[in-house]
């Protein structure tokens, strides 16, 4: 590999390359000039120059470094792709790989509402910390941004408040986003659609981050490949407040002992008794296989491998042949990508005390339906699942968060998300002396996750341990002040 240093200046043009000597006037500054790797398209090296060095050893020192940086497979070359070019080739990417259907499509949302339109005509390696931030600052108003300087707010025809003082002079504040006065006078900014059509004031700090962490796999993917070197989206931003994590709600067990009660009948009685127990998410409960259910061995148990996946517009259906609106059941064997969330997630789970007796039940029941359905001659769509709708069709993952709702308000159950009945299950493991390692099985967790979601539910047991430990130096009802307890 080969390189040069040089001298830039308006007067002489380039100046210390070989017959030309360096020109001694303090103006102008120096240059290297040196083969970069070898481009994947063309299959020549690229050329490097970079400026700006104030003598030339700077220069010098500069070549050096970047000739050593080749020569150690370190340098990054990110071939003179911009952002919004790099994004294209990296959803190409992972859609090859077989990335998951929907996170594609947040990916997707996230790029073209947000990070192309502020950074994607930015160069790949050009992309600083202090850019994301900006980014992300003007992100919080979906429609205009925020924090905008003086010269861009008058650039864009912002108006200053109309209001007088009480001092009698006029209000030199600007007017809020689309209202009528300065937040000062009462001014209301105007409410904007966010990305999920919900009618928002301004962004959420977990929505921000959202886009950082989107951000942050694609940057990643771009250093792994030796386009770039350092990855600006890892780490705290200043410009997004720091985010609480959410902490799910769970019953009593006697709240749970009446919402079983409660759903006895109910067509999906064993669904329920299953979401209570083994804390499934939504899409895996739902997507539960009929033929991966054993009711008869010695060990009665069931699989999960699949899950109904709620994606928006028409889905091609491998079990039917048809197309679906807004669902797909995903699996390995269905669509060439995991259906559970991870490797973890595919699992077997016991049946135990009334539970296969629910099941058997349920089946005998859908097995009148779908012969009744079908001596109607009404058309029968089987997709072989466990918990259906009446044609055979799956369950509409938001209908299912809609039923459990219901059945919470008909109870007169305290109000849950769908999603704590998964943190109401693993609550109940843990204060039943489960250990983490099974309850992180039950539910497809690593179990430093399931430690750190429910290390609220172990205050129990902590006590008990330390209670334990202060036993074996004070002894039974023992206290340090009362004196430690005879050892001799």
């Amino acid at each position: 590999m080969k390189g040069q240093t040089y001298k830039r200046c308006a007067e002489h043009g380039n100046t210390g390359v070989d017959g030309i000597p360096a020109c001694r006037k303090d103006h102008g500054s120096w240059y290297f000039r040196a083969d970069g790797e070898k481009n994947t398209r063309t299959g020549r090296r690229r050329q490097v120059n970079k400026g700006g060095f104030r003598i030339r050893d700077d220069a010098q020192d500069a070549l050096t470094k970047h000739l050593a940086s080749i020569g150690a497979g370190t340098y990054a070359d990110d071939e003179g792709m911009t952002l919004g070019q790099w994004f294209d080739l990296w959803l190409a990417q992972l859609a090859e790989k077989g990335r998951a259907k929907r996170t594609l499509t947040t990916y997707r949302s996230h790029i073209e509402n947000v990070l192309r339109p502020a950074l994607g005509d930015e160069r790949l390696r050009d992309i600083r910390r202090r850019d994301i931030d900006t980014m992300l600052r003007r992100a919080v108003h979906p429609d205009h941004g925020s924090l905008p300087s003086r010269d861009e707010l008058a650039a864009e025809g912002r108006e200053k408040c109309p209001q007088i003082k009480d001092n009698g002079e006029p209000c030199k504040n600007w007017k809020v986003w689309g209202g009528d006065f300065c937040g000062a006078h009462g001014g209301k900014p105007a409410e904007v659609r966010s990305n999920g059509g919900r009618r928002v004031a301004k962004r959420e700090p977990g929505t921000l981050d959202s886009y950082r962490r989107t951000l942050r796999s694609c940057l990643s993917a771009a250093q792994r490949q030796g386009r770039i070197q350092v990855n600006h989206a890892r780490g705290e931003l200043d410009s997004i407040p720091t985010v609480r994590p959410r902490r799910g709600k769970a019953w009593e067990p006697e709240d749970a002992a009446k919402f079983l009660a409660g759903v006895q009948g109910d067509d999906l009685e064993a669904m329920w008794e299953i979401a209570t127990f083994y804390g499934q998410r939504r899409g895996e409960l739902i997507g539960i296989a009929r033929s991966d259910i054993d009711l008869t061995s010695a060990r009665k148990g069931f699989e999960i491998h699949q899950t109904v996946s709620d994606l928006a517009g028409p889905q091609d259906c491998a079990l039917c042949g048809g197309v679906h609106r807004g669902w797909q059941i995903k699996g390995l064997e269905l669509t060439g990508e995991l259906g559970t969330k991870g490797e973890r997630g595919e699992r077997w789970q016991p049946l135990v005390g009334t539970i296969p007796a629910s099941l058997a039940a349920h089946f005998a029941r859908q097995d009148e339906h779908i012969k009744a359905w079908r001596d109607e001659d009404l058309p029968y769509r089987d997709h072989g699942l466990a918990f259906c709708q009446a044609n055979g069709d799956a369950l509409r993952p938001d209908w299912v968060t809609k039923r459990h709702g219901e059945l919470c308000e008909e109870l007169g159950l305290p109000r849950i998300r769908l999603h704590d009945m998964r943190h109401g299950a693993a609550s109940l493991l843990l204060m039943a002396g489960v250990t983490r390692e099974t309850v992180a099985m039950i539910l497809g967790h690593d179990p430093a996750v399931t430690m750190k979601t429910y290390a609220h539910q172990l205050h129990g047991p902590a006590a008990d341990a330390i209670t334990a430990a202060m036993t074996l130096v004070l002894g039974e009802g023992g206290s340090i002040r009362g004196g430690l307890r005879s050892t001799g």
